[in-house]
């Protein structure tokens, strides 16, 4: 194309003579500008001209400029489109192409803002591209959190062979304002869609989405948290004697109580309790240093 620049660079923009992007279709991959010069076109679908972008960031309006190294040889190519019609509206999005031959070597599309366009779908197959960070904001997603509105972030590892992917989403309204969900997949396969995990709440800490349950633990014995959040345990006893109570988490004593304090056996019985907030993966028991005479002994559990 014969586009003239009116100056070289006015605010790190190039400028064309007359503000002149002149409407075309056809294939985005082999708009590679010529050394040192820099394109500037519009195009979209087949109802706004006479042929279609093709390899454009989606089917909408865009204005795409094109940057060219001054190499003659090679294809070092920038290509920017601007969204102009929804919903890729005031959306821009950036690629390069790296290659000695015209029409390959082109990296994939990515957002060049932060914007976060909307988008409705399953999740389960929003997986980006390799080494790309996708946002979107949408409702009533397949496999979101929840039918609320969200903003979702998507990143990926960069092998395309595999889908290691790690999707968090944020709540931007109803009972998800400001909650943060977060969820990974990992599937060493090259099914897209497959090996995702739950989603979990990420910035909710203890007590968040928990309740006190009784259980069947009883003392002396050794638990394990297998969950992924911290729990808190708590023991009480109704006991009389000369003994300590205690709560060791990963062999460390982090809570103890006296019973009877120093009282024969056979005084008066008393409430005695002990407790600890045990991380994830950690071990945690309730003893006794002495032999209390016990009536009554619960363990309840914050999970």
């Amino acid at each position: 194309m014969g586009l003239l620049l009116t100056q070289p660079c006015q605010n790190g923009v190039w400028i064309v003579a007359n503000d002149n992007c002149p409407y075309w279709g056809g294939d985005l991959n082999y708009l590679e500008g010529t050394p040192a010069k820099t394109t500037c076109i519009n195009g979209g679908p087949l109802t706004n001209g006479p042929s279609s972008l093709i390899n454009a960031p989606s089917g909408d309006w865009y204005f795409v400029e094109v940057f060219r190294h001054v190499n003659p040889a090679n294809y070092f190519v920038i290509q920017r489109a601007t969204g102009m019609t929804d919903p890729a509206t005031n959306i821009v999005y950036q690629r390069a192409q790296h290659s000695d031959t015209p029409g390959t070597g082109w990296s994939d599309w990515s957002i060049d803002s932060n914007s976060c366009p909307y988008w409705a779908g399953d999740l389960n197959y929003l997986e980006g591209t390799p080494a790309k960070t996708t946002c979107i904001n949408g409702s009533a997603l397949t496999n979101a959190p929840s039918d609320d509105w969200y903003f979702v972030e998507v990143f990926r590892h960069v092998n395309p062979a595999n889908y290691y992917v790690i999707q968090r989403a944020t709540g931007m309204n109803n009972a998800a304002t400001n909650i943060v969900y977060q969820r990974v997949q990992q599937s060493d396969t090259s099914t897209a869609g497959s090996g995702w995990g739950a989603w979990q709440k990420s910035n909710c800490g203890l007590g968040c989405d928990q309740q006190w349950q009784q259980t069947a633990q009883t003392y002396g014995v050794t638990y394990t948290n297998s969950g992924n959040k911290p729990i808190q345990v708590m023991a009480f006893i109704y006991a009389t004697g000369y003994a300590d109570m205690y709560m060791a988490i990963n062999g460390i004593i982090a809570s103890y109580h006296r019973i009877g304090e120093g009282g024969p056996i056979g005084g008066p019985y008393t409430w005695v309790n002990v407790s600890g907030i045990v991380p994830p993966g950690s071990s945690y028991i309730v003893a006794f240093v002495g032999t209390p005479v016990i009536s009554y002994f619960a363990m309840n559990i914050l999970m």
